[in-house]
C-alpha cells in the first residue's frame, strides 16, 4: 500500500490551459542550463542502481558543447552526445520538462534534481529530494500514470521558478558569458529563495500558486466545519518536505522531547507570549504564506487555526490527526512518518 492516499478530484473549472506537446517551459535553475548543465544523453549509458538505493553520479556537460531545445540550453560532455540528442531530443530530455516526477503526480511543478534520476521504459525522470524519491518509488508505474494524466493540464503552466533544495551544480557552466566553476563558492552561491504567494482556494477546490493552478489533490486539501483548510499527516509531511507549507508543531517542549518532532516541522510552543510575532518572523512577514499547525490530537491546532485566522493569517491549515491520532485519522506516529529528536537549545 502506498503511503499517500491519492485523490484524483480535479479543480473544477479553475483554468483552461493549451495542451500542445511543449507548451510549457523547461525547468532551468540558477546555472542557466537545463538539468543544471548535466548531460542528458549520458544518463542512458549509466548503470542504474536498485530501487531504494542511490544512483550513479550524473555526467557534467561542457559549456562549449550545447544544444537548444524547448526554450532551454542543454550542455553535453561530448559532441557525439550532443549530436545524438539533436537527432531525437524528445527521447533524451527529462520528462515533465525537467520538473519533479512525484510533484507532477501530485499535481504541481517543482524542480527536479539531476542527481535523483531514474530511467523507466527508456524515459528519464527526475525528483526533487531523497525523501520524495522514496515516495515516488513506492509505486513508480502508478505515479508515472498520475503524472502523465496531470501533465495534460500542467504542461502549459509556467516552469517552476524555485531553486532545487540543498543543491549546487558540480558542472562547470557558462552563465551570462562567465564560466561558472563549482570550486569557487562565491560563483555558485545559491540566491535567496523569494517567498511564493499561495492562496488556497478551499471553496473552489484549487490552490492558485504563483499564477498557476494546483489541483486540490496535490495537498488533498479539505475544509473543516469552520471553512479553514485541513490536511492529512501524510500530505502535510510531503508538502513540508517540499517547502510548499511551513509546518508548525505547536505542542510543549516536554511533548517534543517525548515523541520527537515530525520531519519538516518547526517546533513553536503555542503558549509563548510572542507566538504570533515569532510565526510572522518564520513566514518572512508574509501572512498569506501557507502554514499548517499540528498538535497531539487536533484540539489545540483547531483552536490556534481559528486564532491565527482572526489575527490576519490568511492561509492557516489544520492537521486534525495530530501526532498521536484522533477521530480524523491515525496520526503522525502511527502512520510511521519520520521524526527528528528534539533537544532544548
Amino acid at each position: 500500500m502506498t503511503r499517500f492516499s491519492l485523490t484524483l478530484a480535479a479543480a473544477a473549472s479553475a483554468l483552461t490551459f493549451a495542451t500542445s506537446a511543449f507548451a510549457g517551459d523547461q525547468y532551468v535553475d540558477n546555472t542557466g542550463f537545463a538539468v543544471s548543465g548535466f548531460d542528458v544523453v549520458a544518463y542512458f549509458g549509466l548503470d542504474q542502481s536498485a530501487v531504494g538505493t542511490p544512483q550513479a553520479a550524473a555526467v557534467p556537460g561542457k559549456k562549449d558543447i550545447t544544444a537548444d531545445y524547448n526554450g532551454a540550453t542543454f550542455a553535453f560532455s561530448t559532441t557525439e552526445n550532443r549530436d545524438t540528442f539533436l537527432a531525437n531530443p524528445a527521447k533524451y530530455a527529462p520528462q515533465f520538462d525537467g520538473h519533479c516526477a512525484y510533484g507532477a503526480a501530485k499535481g504541481g511543478k517543482v524542480p527536479g534534481n539531476p542527481n535523483l534520476w531514474r530511467i523507466v521504459d527508456d524515459k528519464l525522470y527526475l525528483n526533487i529530494t531523497p525523501v520524495v524519491v522514496t515516495f515516488w518509488e513506492e509505486d513508480i508505474p502508478g505515479n508515472i500514470t498520475l503524472a502523465d494524466n496531470n501533465w495534460v493540464d500542467l504542461d502549459a503552466a509556467p516552469a517552476s521558478d524555485r531553486l532545487i533544495p540543498d543543491y549546487t551544480s558540480t558542472a562547470p557552466l557558462n552563465k551570462g558569458g562567465a564560466v561558472m566553476d563549482p570550486r569557487d563558492p562565491h560563483q555558485m552561491q545559491t540566491p535567496a529563495r523569494r517567498p511564493t504567494r499561495r492562496v488556497f482556494g478551499v471553496m473552489a477546490g484549487a490552490a492558485i500558486v504563483g499564477g498557476t493552478v494546483f489541483a486540490a489533490n496535490w495537498f488533498n486539501l479539505g475544509a473543516s466545519a469552520e471553512g479553514t483548510g485541513v490536511l492529512s499527516v501524510t500530505d502535510v509531511h510531503a508538502a513540508a518536505v517540499l517547502g510548499d507549507v511551513i509546518l508548525i508543531d505547536i505542542r510543549r517542549p516536554d511533548e517534543w522531547r517525548r515523541t520527537g518532532v515530525g520531519e519538516g516541522a518547526v517546533p513553536l510552543d503555542m503558549r509563548r507570549d510572542d507566538f504570533e510575532t515569532e510565526l510572522t518572523r518564520i513566514v518572512g512577514g508574509d501572512t498569506a504564506r501557507p502554514v499548517a499547525l499540528i498538535c497531539a490530537r487536533g484540539v489545540r491546532s483547531k483552536r490556534m487555526t481559528q486564532r491565527l485566522t482572526a489575527a490576519g493569517f490568511t492561509s492557516i491549515i489544520d492537521v486534525p490527526e495530530g501526532m498521536l491520532g484522533s477521530g480524523a485519522g491515525a496520526g503522525w506516529l502511527k502512520t510511521g512518518l519520520p521524526v527528528t529528536t528534539w533537544q532544548d537549545g
